[in-house]
């Protein structure tokens, strides 16, 4: 259920609405709003459109606030952005040790926006909207894409402190690790697939996490094959512009 509170109201008595109650010592009027089959974030998004006339028509001292399930989604949409967040940081901070450098896992931190790019694409092409499960599916699929950008910069770290050419490093990393990269995202991708299509029985609440989980691997695996690397090359010549 999603309620609407009207705050302050001191027209109250105008108000067809057969209770009243007072909420921080001010009189309030809930209106609710039972939705059937539409996603919460669909509800939401047209009842602030109509918010934002009726602020438009009411007096000052009458205030509007979202409360329910609006309130209790953006929340916990809210607590799982700063997660997103905090675990990027606390990645980078974790690669910095393990490569004993600053420059280096900036390559491979760059990777998430790389794997975010399908994952929007692939939740527009399904009409599934922004909700908590979507989010989820874009924390799994940064770990996965982190994970892949790692496997390519760890050879080419490996091959450039014995060749000490970074390019031909790069051009053997992608050879070497491409394979594995492409057979753990199309494994993923191939176990995410009943979830998204919502054959899985029970489980067609988390769809939005597979299609974007799916899109973020489809395109996000590719474009760090390309990208990934570039991105190394350029941190790794500025590295050395710096220390001349």
């Amino acid at each position: 259920m999603i309620s609407f509170v009207i705050k302050n109201a001191n027209c109250f008595q105008e108000v067809n609405t057969p209770i009243i109650t007072r909420e921080n010592l001010k009189y309030s009027i809930e209106v609710l709003l039972n939705k059937d089959t539409a996603p919460s974030s669909f509800v939401i998004a047209q009842a602030h459109k109509l918010n934002k006339q009726l602020e438009k028509e009411l007096p000052p001292e009458i205030t509007l606030k979202d409360m329910g399930e609006i309130e209790i989604m953006s929340s916990a949409l809210s607590q799982m952005t700063k997660s997103f967040l905090v675990g990027s940081l606390l990645a980078y901070f974790v690669l910095v040790v393990a490569f004993e450098s600053f420059t280096s896992p900036f390559a491979i931190i760059l990777s998430i926006p790389l794997a975010v790019i399908g994952s929007m694409w692939f939740l527009l092409f399904a009409d599934m909207h922004r909700s908590a499960p979507a989010m989820m599916g874009l924390i799994l699929v940064s770990g996965i894409i982190i994970r892949n950008a790692l496997l390519l910069i760890d050879f080419a770290e490996v091959y450039l402190r014995e060749n000490k050419d970074i390019k031909n490093a790069l051009i053997e990393a992608v050879r070497v690790r491409t394979r594995p990269v492409l057979m753990t995202a199309f494994a993923t991708i191939a176990g995410l697939i009943p979830i998204a299509l919502q054959k899985a029985i029970g489980l067609e609440r988390i769809a939005p996490l597979s299609m974007v989980a799916i899109g973020g691997l489809l395109v996000g695996t590719f474009l760090t094959l390309v990208y990934v690397p570039i991105f190394y090359f350029l941190f790794h010549k500025l590295k050395e512009s710096l220390k001349l």
